[in-house]
């Protein structure tokens, strides 16, 4: 009976198996697949979903989605399949995450699509997105595709903003494809007879090692960390948005053996600089007229023009138009019916600027119409300079006429383009070779009219603006590079803006990264932007914005201002830097409460994540949280961790010094731990493609390095910059060594700049130069500052910008810009003055040799150092074989060793160097002068060269 039971059970287990196992073959997709939908239905083997309202039919060969824009409407089938390519061709419907797409999936935490949609940077370009279990990865374009085609100009808004997708939008043809090892988005741009690969990303995890189990085709998302966690793709968005029509037809699935002889080719980059090292591989240094031909200029300018720690700013448009609240102010000039704007005519025929004196926040603007040379020349000012007084902008337009008889010409002021009547006209009568001007003041909020001044009222205060402007930028730290006047005006230029991105709200000073654009304060830039001032002896101003900063303190200490997790060890690391730059305890002491609340805020997220940890886990001891802006969901980040233990390390270092001894030895030995596991963290996380080992910055996922093809192009190359940036890292060590080799090897520079969208985000290679000078390799950092010169910010009025799309010149229209302000001023410091360790202090170790030419000088002003404040002049007299070195050192804790550089361009080396005044021990070593035990006050040394 046993026996009969056992057989029949055995039986059982076999037809169960066999029917298991055809259900499992019925599930599988058999090939290929060609989906032309050519009836007046869709096929029954198509399963669709629907959401309330949409629908989905076949017409004429399509399948028409008429379908709320944030809802999902699909069809799918069953895959079950490896090795094959599956492609279609979509009119898409302008929506984003639910844009039609197609789509493998196998599970709500795990799908890959392809799409034609929107974005952060263009209206409408090829997406790839990947949900993997622990991160989500995004793309946009083909790898290192220039953005800039896909921005204009708006004149009537002053706007640099994404074109629009065409009205009637044409075929685009995508696809993905997935082999033992890789999923592969695909794009066309021949109707599909060829095919070329957005991303390749490999299937490394447990679950993308499984075939996919479903073919979605159409509109849908899912996103569990959000809320969208219903299987198949059919979540909707809170606002599901209106009806919109999208098309999808030749729907084809085939084996990838069979499109063997026509495989998709990798979309073309370069991954070494080759621009930059063609630069490097010269004799002399890089300099401005080097870089400058190799990309055309910027071609849209904005500058901020207003009063330090004011509210409000005038921003001045690429035209020339005045911005101010609810509007802005333009020029018309000529007789109705048919005037002129001033500066139209496109972008080839936009105004020339330039800044009063060649730094001021005084724009003038030139430009030629009808044989007349306009100029216009606007400043800002308020009652005694005040933050808090009603602020005007002062408009001067100059007629110029250089033909032999008068000339007449009207000229209108209005608001907007509108119909409404000027703000005020003028008719102006031009002499023959000479000029005639008109003036206007502007209020920032509108009441109606517009004031226009004498020429003398204007002139006057024309004079004691710009002479207040002066007084502010040298009132700290001043630099003086007598072989480049260009230096001097940037540098007073990127301070001015800066100090005009700060407003001040209700008693609390906002250092925001565009006080017209991005209008928030973001907590990472202004803490480093606070750091930079300290450097430049603004120690009051950087005293005020850090307290400002306190303020955005949470109750339970955290600090995350818009930009992410690295905030808080940010603003640590900037309260012991003013520590430094000051030496003042008791400033230091009465944060001491703040300090400790926002050190034992993310200690505890620390503990928090690593409770739910394995020491066995790569990414053990990090914090999982939303790592900055840009990645919006919770992630181990490495920049992330590496600043916060940065921040506990440096209070500890500052409380210590400050004689509050338990709470410092706490933040050491927390922050030596955290830097550890970082590290540890590292070396377990690393990865090895074409031979070269990789450290992902995200260890869980490698998503960014997914989103571009294990390059270091866009976001990974920017996070490889911060990580370098604040001396975290030991610069000649592998981790560091590491992401300079993706930087320098894998795509991430263009003239020595980190590469983005296409173009440059060259605030974001700081961290590289300054491990470049660490490593003593000047000339990449130079590369860079040139780069920055001629690409990063307009040529002639300093504005430094996010973003440059370099073959077009079209930017983002977020100038000036403090994040980039700051690291260009940073940039110019350490190559001017950095410390090495806690003992030594290095000068000039990255000025470019045409600095010290025969009779140029160097001249710095109050630098501020960890050591205290430094002054020097260097005088090359390099045809009559001498430099002159004249220091002033720190003296409140005096560096045991001063370096001094004399890069100059002769290839004679330094023989012998003398103290001619002062005292002090000094030897050479190389092209450095070293000085040792230097008495307090000055010291003149002279160099000999051979």
């Amino acid at each position: 009976m046993t026996s009969v039971l056992a057989r029949s059970a055995a039986l059982v287990g076999c037809l169960l198996a066999f029917a298991v196992a055809r259900a499992a073959e019925e599930q599988r997709l058999t090939l290929p697949l060609v989906e032309n939908f050519g009836g007046d239905s869709i096929p029954a083997e198509w399963k669709q979903d629907l959401s309330k309202d949409n629908s989905i039919a076949a017409k004429d060969g399509q399948l028409v989605f008429a379908a709320r824009a944030n809802t999902f409407a699909h069809i799918s089938r069953p895959l079950g399949i490896d090795s094959f390519r599956a492609t279609v061709a979509v009119k898409p419907d302008g929506s984003a995450n639910w844009a039609p797409s197609i789509i493998l999936y196998w599970d709500p935490s795990n799908w890959t699509q392809v799409n034609f949609r929107g974005g952060s940077f263009a209206a409408a370009t090829p997406y790839v997105g990947r949900r993997e279990s622990g991160g989500l990865v995004e793309s946009y374009g083909l790898l290192d595709q220039d953005m800039g085609q896909f921005y204009q100009f708006r004149i009537n808004d002053g706007q640099i903003v994404p074109k629009p997708p065409p009205k009637d939008q044409p075929w685009r043809c995508i696809g993905v494809e997935i082999d033992r090892g890789n999923v592969r988005a695909l794009t066309s741009d021949d109707n599909g007879k060829t095919w070329v690969i957005l991303r390749e990303m490999p299937r490394d995890n447990d679950v993308y090692r499984t075939p996919p189990k479903m073919l979605i085709v159409g509109k849908g998302m899912s996103d569990p960390p959000r809320g969208l966690a219903k299987p198949d793709m059919d979540n909707d968005f809170g606002d599901r948005g209106p009806i919109v029509e999208s098309r999808m037809k030749e729907l084809r699935v085939v084996a990838l053996q069979d499109v063997a002889d026509n495989p998709a080719r990798p979309s073309p980059v370069e991954l070494r600089d080759t621009r930059g090292e063609k630069i490097l591989a010269g004799k002399d240094d890089p300099s401005f007229d080097s870089v400058a031909p190799v990309f055309p200029p910027m071609k849209y300018g904005r500058e901020l023009v207003g009063i330090k720690d004011h509210r409000d700013d005038f921003t001045i448009f690429p035209d020339g138009a005045v911005h101010r609240t609810g509007g802005y102010v333009y020029l018309e000039v000529g007789t109705p019916p048919a005037p002129v704007r001033f500066g139209s005519g496109g972008d080839e025929d936009l105004p020339a600027k330039m800044l009063y004196r060649g730094h001021l926040p005084i724009v003038i603007s030139t430009w030629e119409h009808d044989g007349l040379k306009l100029e216009q020349t606007v400043f800002a000012h308020s009652e005694n300079f005040s933050a808090d007084a009603p602020i005007f902008a002062y408009l001067r337009l100059r007629v110029s006429n250089s033909s032999d008889k008068p000339r007449a010409l009207h000229v209108a002021a209005r608001g907007n383009v509108d119909a409404k009547p000027p703000l005020v006209e003028w008719d102006l009568k031009i002499p023959a070779g000479g000029d005639t001007s008109a003036y206007a003041r502007l209020p920032y909020r509108p009441d109606g009219k517009v004031d226009q001044p004498s020429a003398g009222e204007f002139d006057r205060l024309l004079e004691k603006v710009a002479n207040h402007w002066e007084s502010l930028l040298h009132s700290a730290a001043t630099i003086d590079v007598s072989a480049e006047p260009r230096v001097n005006d940037a540098y007073r230029a990127w301070l001015a803006y800066n100090f005009l991105n700060v407003d001040k709200i209700d008693g609390v000073y906002h250092p925001q990264d565009n006080s017209a654009i991005y209008p928030a304060v973001f907590g990472i830039s202004a803490a480093w932007y606070c750091q930079m001032l300290d450097d430049y002896g603004y120690h009051d101003d950087a005293r005020r914005y850090l307290e400002s900063l306190l303020t955005f303190v949470q109750p339970d200490g955290t600090f995350i201002v818009n930009y992410g997790l690295p905030d808080a060890g940010a603003l640590l690391m900037a309260i012991e830097h003013h520590y430094r730059a000051t030496g003042d305890g008791d400033w230091l002491k009465s944060k001491l409460p703040m300090i400790v609340k926002i050190a034992d805020r993310f200690l505890a997220r620390r503990l928090e994540s690593r409770s739910k940890q394995s020491p066995a886990d790569k990414w053990y001891g990090m914090v999982f949280e939303q790592p900055y802006c840009d990645y919006t969901e919770k992630a181990y980040d490495f920049v992330a961790d590496l600043t916060l233990a940065g921040g506990l390390l440096a209070a500890g270092d500052a409380l210590k010094d400050a004689g509050v001894a338990n709470e410092a030895e706490r933040f050491r030995v927390e922050g030596e731990a955290y830097r550890r596991d970082i590290l540890a963290a590292m070396k377990r996380s690393v990865v090895e493609r074409d031979g070269q080992k990789i450290i992902p910055l995200f260890p869980q996922t490698h998503a960014l390095l997914k989103a571009a093809d294990f390059t270091a192009i866009d976001y990974y190359g920017l996070q490889a910059g911060q990580i370098l940036e604040k001396n975290l890292l030991d610069p000649n060590g592998f981790e560091a060594r590491s992401f300079v080799d993706m930087l320098e090897k894998r795509g991430g520079l263009i003239l020595g700049t980190c590469r983005f969208a296409g173009g440059i985000d060259h605030a974001y290679t700081f961290g590289y130069w300054f491990n470049c000078i660490q490593r003593d390799e000047p000339k990449k950092a130079i590369l860079g500052f040139y780069a920055s010169l001629a690409c990063g910010m307009t040529r002639d009025t300093y504005s430094g910008v996010e973003v440059t799309f370099l073959k077009t010149g079209t930017n983002y229209p977020t100038l000036p810009h403090l994040y980039s302000g700051t690291q260009q001023l940073n940039l110019l410091r350490a190559m001017l003055c950095c410390e090495r360790g806690d003992d030594e202090l290095v000068l000039c170790a990255a000025t470019p040799r045409p600095w010290l030419a025969d009779g140029k000088h160097i001249a710095v002003r109050n630098f501020s150092t960890r050591f205290g404040d430094l002054s020097f002049t260097i005088d090359s007299h390099v045809d009559a074989r001498t430099i002159k070195i004249t220091l002033d050192p720190p003296t409140r804790t005096p560096a045991k060793v001063i370096r001094v550089r004399l890069r100059q361009p002769t290839d004679r080396p330094v023989r012998t160097a003398k103290v001619i005044d002062g005292r002090g021990d000094v030897a050479v070593e190389r092209d450095d002068v070293v000085l040792r035990n230097a008495a307090a006050g000055p010291v003149a040394i002279e160099a000999s060269l051979d």
